[in-house]
């Protein structure tokens, strides 16, 4: 069953509800126990050192990529190289200004499957810091074929 959309819609209402008066939430401020229904579909990521690394990957996500990439460091295994750059600039401005970012991205694999990406990204704080970890859902539709599967007979 596909994952509906409104999945980043939850997460971020949870998100707003934990900040309080505060411009965003810390990461002790988020209780997977809360949310357990949006756990496949939600990634942390951390930032050190101007890079970014998986810190959790759900289930979900893992499956999209094939692999679960948890305490890898972001990028490494997906290209083209412009994607990951264009990816890392969103975290990067997510992080710098504090405010979520909503992302849809549309790509076409090597078998001419078409994929709609969306993506939910949060910044959350370590502590009463500086932001330093994204929260994000990722949700992934695959779509017709656009092209003519010319390898059916």
């Amino acid at each position: 069953m596909a994952t509906p959309l409104s999945r980043h819609l939850d997460l971020y209402r949870y998100w707003d509800t934990k900040r309080g008066n505060g411009l965003m939430p810390t990461r002790r401020d988020i209780d997977p126990t809360d949310i357990p229904r949006l756990l496949p579909s939600i990634a942390l990521v951390d930032r050190k050192d101007k890079a970014y690394r998986w810190r959790l990957m759900g289930s979900r996500i893992a499956s999209d990529f094939g692999c679960d990439l948890t305490g890898q460091p972001f990028g490494q295994y997906i290209v083209p190289e412009q994607f990951v750059n264009a990816m890392t600039a969103t975290f990067d401005r997510v992080l710098a200004h504090g405010t979520p970012v909503f992302e849809a991205t549309r790509y076409i694999t090597a078998l001419c499957a078409t994929h709609a990406v969306s993506r939910l990204i949060l910044p959350l704080a370590v502590s009463d810091s500086a932001p330093e970890m994204i929260l994000m859902t990722r949700i992934t539709r695959r779509l017709p074929l656009e092209l003519e599967a010319k390898f059916l007979k």
